[in-house]
């Protein structure tokens, strides 16, 4: 956005091709946040650290068959129940469509959801789980609008279902007995081409950039209340407690329903109890919850589960970069929202401040990059409170629900990187390139990091963002953006690559622009195409996904600094215990990240604390 001041102007640059894979399905229960707020990675750590390492093994990497979420013998059981039930059902013409995620399966009719439902032990649906939470739908829905019960004719698999096409076989065996047909997104063309024009009416179209507009103000409405704390489950039984819940009362972390059930579960439990005691103490000895909003500080706990409610009370619901943290644009894939802004301000030529207006961001930010006072020490803003007091931002701005993301990114550059450097002499500039990987909701807060260019003055910075599950639909016009400050000097290069991170990007090879490209374009700007000063993931989850061991392993190899953030303490843990499996050894210990999101993320089963981006770890030689 930029003018003659302190403004910044987004370009676009054409970049690489994108692969298209939409990672969040589930629409946001507003109304009925039970359960949009178990979704949450978490859960599964508290039964990974400290077991015996085939245990965090079995539980970590959800392809290894002797540990899936739920057993086939016990979902048919479920089956049997709703058989007849269903058989009976009336058939009707509407599309339905099936998810998933990491932990929950998803059904939608219309547009509508259904039903979801979430793994036993927060790992991915099988096939028997995707099948039972569709029958629960038919005969259960969250919301249902009439006493008739309907089921599908058609059975849409959406381009978030995450299972192999094996399973999607199993699925579909197992629905044929009800008259349900499952098709992919390609079938339905040819097999339902009335459902698919009917679909195109509800669903974001295959450029998700079209078709689809950003409020810049929240619409009027009647309040939405907060919620009360949702029941809890039992850590052993996993059924959701009704009466008063106990804990156990050595560690205060894991919850169970019943004596019966701590002692069953504490063979299991003996091997956790004193990490997550030792996890407890930290809330106090770290003051955790010590943020310095009127929203949330240690009296007043935002909780994940009254986010919407309270987005909805600052009047930042479903408005701007907000959007995604209500769930309202769930049906878009990552990247939409920052590439339909980039279009937005190249088409519309808006003034500096519609643009910014645009981000649904509070007027007192305006604009993003305005220098910092002469007398403020960037490299000493290393909290929100000093970075609230440094801006002279209200306390009371919800800003640092989406802020966590750029604030973490710039902690990493001025901890271990302008920290060990040499501070500029007179007529120097710098270039930092930094590698974020792994991304997904980092991707719809490009124009976001606008902040980045006030800590930065004299600096060309790059950030590259990638992760297969950006999308592939953006125009490659859209895939890449340009902030540039005059009054900072500085420059920042973004993009975002739709695949998984491999040695070419840690070379920079994968980034050499062509012959083409003017030498004076090259040096007016860092384009990322040297090696990473700096490689980031934020909420890594290494040790629960094994797509991430090739990539763990070609950075190992490379020797780059690398740095993580993950929810919960025991994740970190877990990852300390088995990067060694790949060759790497963690050189940053575990420890508090001062820039994460002040949200709390409640967990049904245990008490273990947890935010987005809460700690940082690293690999690398964080001594230079």
């Amino acid at each position: 956005m930029n003018d003659t001041s302190n403004h910044t102007v987004p370009l676009n640059v054409t970049h690489h091709s994108l692969y298209e894979d939409l990672t969040g399905f589930a629409v946001q229960l507003i109304n009925d946040p039970l359960h949009t707020l178990l979704s949450h990675p978490a859960v599964v750590a508290s039964t990974l650290i400290l077991i015996s390492l085939p245990f965090i093994l079995s539980w970590a990497f959800p392809s290894l068959k002797k540990k899936k979420s739920n057993s086939l013998h016990s979902l048919l059981g479920d089956i049997d129940s709703y058989r007849d039930a269903v058989l009976e059902a009336s058939p009707v013409d509407t599309l339905w469509e099936i998810g998933t995620s990491k932990q929950t399966a998803s059904i939608q009719e219309d547009g509508v959801l259904r039903a979801i439902e979430f793994t036993k032990d927060a790992l991915i649906p099988t096939p028997e789980h995707c099948v039972i939470t569709l029958l629960k739908s038919i005969i259960d829905p969250i919301d249902p609008e009439s006493s008739v019960i309907s089921k599908p004719k058609v059975l849409l698999f959406l381009e978030t279902f995450i299972l192999t096409n094996e399973q999607k076989s199993e699925i579909k065996e197992l629905l044929k007995e009800f008259d349900i047909d499952c098709v992919e997104v390609d079938e339905l063309s040819q097999k339902y081409p009335q459902l698919l024009e009917h679909r195109l009416a509800f669903v974001a179209p295959p450029n998700p950039v079209e078709s689809f507009q950003l409020p810049t103000e929240q619409a009027p409405g009647e309040p939405i209340k907060p919620n009360s704390p949702p029941p809890r489950g039992c850590f052993a039984c996993k059924k959701e407690i009704l009466g008063k819940a106990s804990q156990c009362a050595a560690c205060k972390a894991v919850i169970y329903c019943s004596p019966e059930c701590a002692k069953a579960g504490w063979p299991t439990h003996k091997m956790q109890c004193a990490d997550f005691k030792a996890t407890m103490s930290h809330i106090s000895d770290w003051n955790l919850h010590d943020f310095p909003f009127t929203y949330y500080n240690k009296d007043n706990i935002l909780n994940n589960y009254n986010v919407v409610p309270f987005l909805d009370s600052k009047k930042r619901h479903n408005v701007g970069l907000f959007a995604r943290l209500c769930g309202c644009f769930n049906q878009l894939p990552w990247g939409a929202i920052s590439a339909h802004l980039i279009q937005r301000f190249r088409t519309q030529q808006a003034d500096p401040q519609t643009m910014f207006k645009s981000l649904g961001l509070p007027q007192e930010m305006f604009p993003l990059s305005a220098p910092f006072p002469a007398d403020v020490d960037v490299t000493e803003i290393d909290s929100w409170k000093a970075l609230y007091t440094a801006k002279k931002y209200s306390f009371d701005n919800p800003a640092a629900l989406i802020l966590d993301t750029p604030m973490t990114v710039w902690h990493c550059i001025n901890q271990f990187i302008l920290k060990r450097s040499e501070p500029l002499k007179e007529g120097e500039r710098r270039r930092i390139t930094i590698h974020l990987i792994g991304v997904e909701r980092e991707a719809d807060l490009l124009p976001l990091f606008e902040i980045l260019l006030a800590f930065l003055p004299k600096t060309d910075l790059c950030i590259h963002m990638i992760g297969p599950n950006i999308s592939g639909a953006i125009p490659p016009e859209l895939r890449a953006m340009i902030l540039r400050s005059v009054a900072n000097d500085s420059t920042l290069f973004i993009s975002l690559n739709s695949v998984p991170y491999q040695a070419e990007h840690i070379s920079g090879q994968a980034f050499q622009l062509p012959d083409s490209v003017p030498a004076e374009v090259k040096a007016s700007q860092n384009f990322g195409e040297s090696p990473p000063d700096l490689i980031i993931a934020l909420n890594a989850e290494l040790v629960a996904h094994q797509e991430w061991a090739e990539t763990a392993a070609a950075i190992i190899q490379s020797q780059r600094k690398f740095v993580m953030t993950e929810r919960i303490e025991q994740l970190c843990s877990a990852t300390c215990a088995n990067i060694s499996r790949v060759g790497g050894k963690v050189t940053l210990p575990p420890h508090c990240n001062p820039f994460r999101q002040p949200v709390y993320e409640f967990k049904k089963d245990v008490n273990l604390p947890g935010w987005s981006n809460a700690y940082l770890l690293g690999l690398g030689n964080f001594d230079e």
